[in-house]
């Protein structure tokens, strides 16, 4: 087997799965309230500066990208603490609008210490209401400056659409190096079947202008509703995520560097909660690489199990595994990135708590205190605490049409995808997706 393949086929895929932490925070599956966006601000942001370029980093654009839909209200102002030799003290206030659709429009974090104020602007897809399409971060000298000392556009994704109003093309800029502009991340485009489903994916992947790209032919769907740019908008990762747009089969082909490899994707929907898909490329007819999706929800709150696994030659060289836990109100309260080489030997990287308190009368949190895992005494210390007041009611652009579903061929899913009946009379209060009449919508109850 030459080695310049093997090498060739880690490279393909390891590229192809770096985004899968990051995959499964913001997509799979949505967050319960938009407490958790500014909670990963701690995480980005506690070894670095309060505001500066690196906020134009991977990990703190999607921040604010993530759609808190499925709240009726979401804290307009969150005040965080840090933790310091048993004293908390005050770092930084946020402040956010909200649109219709409860995706944040605006994020002004501001310092009392340095009086230095950012503002952070998205703004999302006019059809697929909760896909992030711009992110502008602006700097200013203090809270009350009207003109910034610095702006910069972090994030652009340009999407194409043809006549008949369906995705063709999606590219995905993000900020460079230097932060001095936008390079072309990821390019994806779609061609369509007779039937008006996609039939063909192509997903390119750009490092130093070297451009390395993954086909998928013939695919066939298991479900589908056409709104894909969550499913497949930048990355391959995102195709497990949607349980409304779920492939079933594809032949594959990657390529980079002059060299084509073969290969097909297969899936595993048999049972209830678990999603896996498997792309094997083969050398000449052997198999010899493969990357396993693999999804599990693990309770009725939303908690899951996401993990890819790359092989080689039948032996798994990478498996990384993120375990995500809500609480029954669909607040996530832990989160574990392990590694290893098997499922036997997966071993804790990293591990977040997030403890919350929440009000008697009202229901909603009052605040979280984020605890983060020492690896070297297994025990989780706190970080930081978030504050939060000024409630805003988020729920008018949710489809709220009726406060029940009853009439019609109805199937009523949860946001996990999972079946709950065909009437939201007896559910609890919260997002649902509604199938009736041959058409889908949200609904909050």
């Amino acid at each position: 087997m030459p080695y310049l393949f093997i090498s060739l086929i880690k490279k393909l895929m390891k590229t192809f799965s770096s985004l899968a932490v990051l995959v499964a925070m913001t997509i799979l599956p949505k967050t319960g309230a938009a407490q958790t966006p500014q909670a990963r601000i701690a995480k980005v942001k506690k070894a670095a500066t309060f505001i500066g370029k690196r906020l134009g980093d991977r990990a703190s654009k999607s921040i604010l990208k993530s759609a808190a839909a499925d709240r009726k209200k979401l804290p307009g102002t969150t005040k965080l603490y840090q933790y310091n030799n048993g004293d908390w003290t005050y770092n930084m206030t946020t402040n956010c609008t909200f649109d219709q659709y409860g995706n944040v429009s605006t994020a002004k974090t501001w310092s009392d210490e340095n009086g230095m104020m950012q503002i952070t602007t998205n703004k999302y897809d006019n059809v697929e209401t909760s896909f992030l399409v711009s992110q502008t971060q602006s700097t200013y000298d203090s809270p009350t400056a009207t003109t910034p000392t610095y702006e910069f556009m972090n994030k652009r994704v340009d999407v194409t659409r043809n006549e008949k109003g369906q995705v063709t093309k999606v590219e995905d800029w993000e900020a460079n190096d230097t932060y001095t502009g936008l390079e072309l991340e990821t390019a994806v485009s779609l061609e369509y079947g007779s039937d008006d489903k996609i039939n063909k994916i192509i997903i390119s992947s750009y490092d130093d202008n070297e451009e390395m790209k993954v086909t998928l032919n013939d695919v066939v769907w298991k479900e589908y509703n056409g709104k894909i740019l969550s499913t497949i908008g930048t990355d391959l990762e995102n195709i497990i995520a949607d349980p409304q747009n779920l492939i079933e089969s594809a032949s594959a082909e990657m390529s980079a560097e002059g060299m084509d490899v073969k290969g097909n994707l297969t899936s595993d929907y048999s049972t209830e909660g678990k999603r896996e898909l498997t792309l094997s490329m083969n050398y000449y007819g052997m198999p010899v690489a493969s990357y396993k999706f693999y999804y599990e929800q693990t309770d009725d709150n939303g908690s899951f199990i996401n993990r890819s696994t790359i092989s080689f030659m039948g032996e798994a060289d990478e498996i990384e595994s993120i375990t995500v836990k809500y609480n029954d109100k669909k607040d996530m309260v832990e989160e574990t990135i392990s590694e290893g080489k098997s499922i036997a030997s997966l071993k804790t990287s990293s591990s977040t708590q997030y403890d919350y308190t929440y009000n008697e009368e009202t229901g909603l949190a009052d605040y979280m205190i984020l605890k983060e895992l020492d690896l070297d005494t297994n025990t989780y210390n706190p970080n930081c605490k978030y504050v939060y007041s000024d409630y805003q009611d988020v729920a008018s652009g949710i489809s709220n049409a009726a406060a029940n579903v009853n009439t019609g061929k109805t199937a009523v899913y949860n946001t996990q995808g999972m079946y709950v009946g065909n009437s939201t009379d007896k559910l609890s209060d919260g997002l649902y997706i509604i199938k009736q009449d041959g058409k889908t919508f949200k609904m909050m109850k």
